[in-house]
């Protein structure tokens, strides 16, 4: 409101100041041409601030529709300060743009631009360029040079490639820069990594790309240039391993760096300044991610960072074990072997994700008390070999755990990790039964998730009725424990009682093919406000759903979303339902063999939403007269139901009087359900009258199996990458 009020006020005051100048030049003597000369500049200023309200109005239409600019539109603006075409369908800019003299803000993020006009480096003044997220943009100008007072010049979000030609021949020439969000080293002359040497000024982030083609990293003098803060360095995946270690060795950041990132780094082994001396050479780094370093054999001596809070390591291929090399170096640990020391002693989140060949994560024997004394949140991902890892995280409270075997899981909670808050397992390999140290001391634990692992079979081993009771005790004694999902576990036969979890209020059992029955004691949980369920074993025709014991008055008395997943065998829905007086959400899915819904449905007296997907035979509501009492329902969906779309959603259906008095009512494709149980690189959907749009995002490539899920859907069109042209395309507009 203020930015409205604003631009308002300061649009009024520019029209009385230009129309004052203009009764000044009717009446004064002397100073016309000066006073016309200030009337040009207020009539331009004024022109930017209709500009900026213009853009504030249309912000919500995502794209002004401005596809071409006109050569003479330049011409008449001598006296322009700032031009900002940013968000707009630009393809190309006129040479006119160049007659810009006073120039010295320029912005044409998020358009379609390809390269700036030659008579762009005209624009002696210019001191800010910015080309964010500007993805057809291939190259500039020759002789960028010229831009002589140019201070930040921004172009972060374009595409990037090796041998990009958005290398910027002579950058060095720049002398005034502050900041350059990416520089592309290339072969030949004006293009080395020397152009960086006089550029000191240089400030916040900093992304250096091709870094295969130097040959000399001394000549970029990133040691002096403390005014950066964040330092990312790019080698392809083309480049001669064995000179690559003296080119990091050559580009040793200035102390000031805070967060530091290295790509494709090639080599054998790291820099000495990322490892005998790192805690001396970057003092008051707070963040590293080494990713897809792929030949280093052995992690820098990084444990003595005093101010590191994140780490990431991700694609390390060669390292097999982690030791104390990663706590301290050789020289280090000579220095404080008498001395109480910690390690990672500020460590909040550390990642190791895609180290196929890790084997082993020691501790650190010489840290006392401990080491990661600060350690929040742990993510192992995709390290299939790990057998061993450090047990003594005082502080830990988000654990995840996913593409690993069961071993090393046990061996994370062999110590009783009572700080821990969140619990993640997806695709533990070999992982049959949860450690019952797991649960035991948990009083703070908030979230369990546990999903595809497919040899999964209950929550300790050979649970008999003593060791039932056991766990029950356990888990009723957690009074913090909100959500527990268990998802995709085949061989899933049980899951124990949960009396007493009185804050549960997310359950999800799905997708768990050997299950025959749903836990005890959910029925009775006071906070219990969403459950998903189903779908289950093959073997039943009907849903085991809990029943309602005599002179129980609490029967799913919180539960205000249910979700039912069915199967090929299932045949109705459970009766049970119809006592869901508090139900506002319920939805139906996948129930093949359902033919019509209950007369009770009219029972649910407070559902506000009913979703109804692939439910192929379905063909009958409820009757009118039941679908009337649902005077709450204010939306209904009805997806990928053939026989009932067809009766229900046309204006002359046989079902269509049912639904008459109902706000909302959509006719949607859903995917299917199985699509979602696969994890696959490549969806190839063909022809279906109903769905239009695919957004590729939603293909999740870094996994690697085929769908089983095979139909047709033919009309459809591919969507880009590109979000801010693509909204969700499952909200309802």
């Amino acid at each position: 409101m203020a930015d409205i009020l604003g631009s308002v006020v300061s649009e009024v005051l520019l029209n009385k100041l230009i129309s004052i100048a203009l009764e000044e030049i009717n009446g004064v003597w002397g100073v016309k041409d000066d006073l016309k000369k200030l009337q040009r500049t207020l009539v331009s200023i004024k022109a930017h601030y209709v500009d900026v309200n213009w853009k504030f109005k249309v912000a919500f239409q995502k794209r002004a529709v401005v596809e071409k600019v006109s050569n003479d539109m330049f011409l008449k603006l001598s006296c322009l300060r700032v031009l900002d075409l940013s968000h707009t369908e630009i393809q190309k800019l006129p040479p006119s743009i160049g007659k810009l003299k006073h120039l010295r803000y320029f912005d044409a993020s998020h358009t379609y631009i390809t390269t700036l006009p030659d008579s762009f480096t005209s624009l002696y003044n210019l001191q800010t360029l910015r080309l964010k997220c500007c993805y057809n943009f291939e190259e500039f100008p020759k002789y960028m040079r010229k831009l002589v007072n140019l201070r930040y010049l921004t172009f972060s979000g374009t595409y990037t490639w090796a041998g990009s030609t958005l290398a910027i021949r002579e950058v060095g020439k720049l002398s005034q820069l502050q900041k350059l969000t990416k520089f592309f080293v290339g072969k030949n002359k004006g293009f080395g990594i020397e152009e960086l040497k006089g550029l000191n000024f240089l400030g916040g982030k900093l992304e250096i790309h091709n870094l295969e083609n130097v040959r000399d990293a001394m000549g970029a003098n990133l040691k002096e240039k403390q005014y950066i803060c964040c330092l990312k360095l790019y080698w392809s995946d083309s480049c001669n391993v064995e000179d690559e270690y003296a080119v990091l060795e050559g580009l040793q950041p200035h102390q000031n760096l805070k967060r530091l990132i290295i790509y494709g780094f090639p080599a054998l082994k790291f820099p000495t300044w990322m490892t005998s001396t790192s805690s001396y050479c970057l003092p008051n780094l707070i963040s590293i991610t080494l990713q897809d370093c792929r030949s280093c054999e052995h992690l820098p001596a990084l444990g003595q960072l005093p101010f590191l809070k994140f780490l990431k390591i991700e694609g390390l291929l060669a390292v097999k074990c982690i030791g104390s090399e990663f706590y301290r170096s050789n020289e280090q640990s000579a220095a404080i072997v008498a001395l109480a020391n910690i390690s990672f002693p500020s460590l909040e989140e550390l990642y190791l994700d895609g180290m196929s060949n890790l084997e082993e994560w020691l501790g650190d024997r010489l840290s006392s008390p401990s080491s990661f004394p600060c350690l929040k949140k742990l993510e192992i991902r995709t390290c299939f070999k790990l057998k061993i890892t450090p047990t003594l995280f005082p502080s830990l409270k988000t654990l995840y755990s996913e593409d690993q075997n069961g071993v090393s899981l046990m061996s994370m909670v062999a110590s009783n990790l009572a700080s821990l808050t969140f619990i993640h397992i997806y695709n533990c390999k070999n992982l049959k039964f949860l450690p019952q140290v797991l649960l035991q001391g948990n009083t703070v634990l908030r979230r369990l998730e546990i999903v595809y692992c497919e040899e999964f079979e209950a929550f300790i081993a050979n649970q008999d009725q003593e060791e039932q009771v056991q766990v029950h005790e356990v888990l009723s004694n957690n009074n913090s424990l909100y959500e527990i999902s268990i998802r995709y576990c085949d061989a899933l036969k049980s899951v124990p009682d949960l009396w007493g979890l009185n804050s549960l209020r997310i359950l999800k059992i799905t997708r768990c093919g050997s299950l025959k029955s749903l836990p005890d004691g959910i029925q009775c949980l006071p906070a219990l406000e969403e459950m998903s369920i189903g779908p289950f074993s093959e073997e039943l025709e009907s849903f085991q759903f809990p029943a309602i014991r005599e002179g129980n008055q609490q029967y799913f008395a919180s539960l205000h979303v249910l979700r039912i997943h069915g199967w090929s065998s299932l045949k109705s829905l459970p009766e049970q339902l119809q006592y869901l007086t508090s139900l506002q959400e319920l939805v139906v899915d996948d129930i093949p063999s359902l033919v019509a819904l209950p007369e009770w449905l009219g029972n649910l007296a407070s559902l506000q939403t009913l979703d109804i997907h692939w439910c192929k035979n379905l063909m009958y509501l409820p009757s009118q007269e039941q679908m009337l009492r649902l005077t709450a329902l204010q939306k209904l969906e009805i997806g990928a139901c053939p026989l009932l779309e067809k009766r229900c959603c046309s204006v002359d259906g046989d079902e269509a009087h049912k639904t008459a008095h109902i706000p909302k009512r959509v006719d949607r494709f859903p995917f299917h359900p199985e699509i979602a149980t696969q994890k696959f690189e490549v969806l190839i959907l063909a022809v279906h009258t109903q769905l239009q749009i695919f957004h590729s995002s939603l293909i999740k490539t870094h996994h690697h199996r085929k769908p089983s899920f095979a139909k047709s859907f033919p009309i459809i069109s591919f969507m880009g990458n590109n979000d801010e042209d693509i909204g969700d395309l499952y909200t309802d507009r």
